[in-house]
């Protein structure tokens, strides 16, 4: 069984440290999902949909997606 993770923050793609932090965050997880026993996915704000190794959701309410 597997627990599912979503890192909620900007976009991967995203220069800002919000960005960078989720990014790297979402990528160890990701490089030690299966031992950990997870399925990891990233959300985030601005992304442009450009591909990543993990799953990753755009969020498009810029003013309200922190709540």
């Amino acid at each position: 069984m597997t627990t599912p993770i979503l890192v909620v923050g900007d976009g991967p793609n995203q220069q800002t440290g919000l960005g960078r932090i989720a990014r790297d965050l979402t990528a160890l997880l990701w490089t030690h999902a299966e031992e950990l026993g997870i399925v990891i996915a990233q959300a985030g704000i601005r992304y442009d949909g450009s591909p990543w190794p993990w799953r990753v959701y755009p969020l498009h309410d810029e003013e309200n997606w922190g709540a």
